[in-house]
């Protein structure tokens, strides 16, 4: 498991790792977790699984997720349940 709790750190991250499962939060150091993905994702897997977490999502921003692709929106604080949901299924179990 990596985090990076800076918009750089996530680029330098994403730049070196291969990852199975992608938790982006909805508010990044101003930025939207969309716009981070749209930056992200040319060195992401197209097979890795995409998630946001945030307190609230309005529905403009939910539709920005979906059009990108983002598999699911939790919401906070992330519970066992929905996170092992995502975990499992990143990791084919």
């Amino acid at each position: 498991m990596r985090s990076a709790t800076t918009v750089h750190a996530a680029i330098d991250l994403a730049k070196k790792t291969k990852f199975q499962l992608l938790i982006l939060d909805h508010d990044v150091a101003g930025i939207k977790g969309w716009e981070l993905y749209d930056y992200l994702k040319q060195w992401l897997d197209p097979k890795v699984q995409v998630v946001v977490y945030s307190g609230s999502v309005d529905a403009i921003a939910a539709a920005k997720y979906k059009e990108r692709g983002i598999d699911s929106i939790l919401k906070k604080p992330l519970s066992a349940n929905s996170l092992g949901f995502w975990i499992r299924k990143a990791i084919g179990i």
